[in-house]
């Protein structure tokens, strides 16, 4: 389970064992500027938004995660 300062709680470790794990993924290959919405919205002429990699900070954010979650707990 998560708690709410964003740790994530360990599972299966017996009563008193339990740890708490922080993940910190640092993204600066790429800055969302002009360059990147104008990507999204020439993509988004052509693909499902969905399915656009080039998304706002916050979407990536929240996509990633979403990963992290699915992966490590």
């Amino acid at each position: 389970a998560d708690t709410d300062d964003g740790g994530i709680a360990s599972v299966g470790l017996p009563p008193g064992e339990e740890e708490l794990y922080y993940v910190g993924v640092i993204d600066v290959t790429m800055s969302w500027g002009m360059r990147k919405r104008a990507e999204r919205a020439v993509k988004g002429m052509v693909h499902k938004t969905r399915d656009i990699s080039a998304v706002p900070p916050e979407q990536y954010a929240a996509r990633m995660l979403d990963f992290l979650h699915d992966k490590f707990v």
